[in-house]
């Protein structure tokens, strides 16, 4: 209380009180920024032959593709939790399983999209999120040793 008094005789009452509700904001406001993040991860061998903007088609090959969703909470749910490991993979699963040993160019829902990284990333994320899973922010699909494409939902508010 001494500390309290001695704001109020050094600064005035009115703006030990403005001095604590800036305080609660700045606090609320970092709380708002912490989030809790868990992710999956699941391979796949698909082929794919990137079109280049000149027209021309690389030769198809494979790759061991390798995915890893992520999911974000502000805060827990009410068992601890982002969400359940197991409704994750299995969500995430539920995609790569449709895209296993498939020639990325053919594949019917891949129709007019050119299979490059960036763009199967975005039907991964979109694929994943429509089975229900509402905390997903970010698929990383990783085509080869290094090379990583990410879709993610970005907050404007943030």
């Amino acid at each position: 209380m001494l500390w309290g008094s001695a704001l109020s005789v050094n600064a005035g009452p009115m703006t030990v009180r403005r001095l604590l509700a800036t305080i609660a904001r700045v606090a609320n406001v970092v709380s708002e920024r912490m989030v809790y993040t868990i992710s999956v991860e699941a391979t796949f061998t698909a082929t794919h032959g990137v079109r280049y903007a000149n027209g021309t088609v690389e030769t198809p090959h494979d790759h061991e593709w390798r995915v890893r969703a992520f999911f974000r909470r502000a805060r827990l749910d009410d068992v601890g939790m982002v969400v359940d490991f197991g409704e994750a993979q299995s969500a995430l699963l539920s995609v790569v399983k449709k895209l296993e040993n498939t020639d990325l160019n053919d594949h019917r829902a891949l129709r007019g999209v050119n299979p490059t990284a960036e763009n199967l990333a975005r039907h991964i994320f979109e694929h994943v999120q429509s089975a229900g899973m509402r905390n997903l922010c970010r698929i990383e699909l990783t085509e080869a040793p290094g090379c990583v494409a990410t879709f993610e939902h970005v907050d404007p508010a943030a």
